[in-house]
């Protein structure tokens, strides 16, 4: 099995770019706050006695730390993975971001204010 997982990880190298495949792990690792707090509190009141249950307000705590954690997990996965990958194939180029309208309104400010220094000189 770890032979397989190791050949997977090499091809998945290949396939996606490395800041992708970094930002789909921690993802997948958010994703791991969400399971565990739902999974704790069946197996305390499965396996635990009575006595030593915790009380349910801390129960309830973990439920709501599960919906926090999968909801800025869901965020990130639309925002910075599905959203990068979707965009770059609606315009054909792969990995390619475009200028943001900050970016090229401050870039044709700037040719503004160079043509007006030139036409100043002539």
């Amino acid at each position: 099995m770890l032979a397989v997982c190791v050949v997977w990880g090499v091809v998945a190298l290949y396939l996606a770019p490395p800041f992708l495949m970094i930002l789909v792990s921690a993802t997948v690792a958010g994703y791991i706050l969400v399971i565990t707090p739902l999974h704790l509190p069946y197996v305390n009141r499965r396996f635990l006695p009575n006595e030593i249950q915790p009380p349910l307000l801390r129960q309830v705590g973990l439920a709501l730390c599960s919906l926090f954690y999968g909801w800025f997990g869901t965020m990130a996965l639309i925002h910075r993975v599905i959203g990068p990958l979707l965009g770059a194939e609606l315009r054909g180029t792969p990995g390619r971001r475009q200028r943001s309208v900050s970016s090229r309104n401050a870039t044709e400010r700037s040719r503004t204010r160079v043509s007006h220094a030139t036409a100043l000189k002539t």
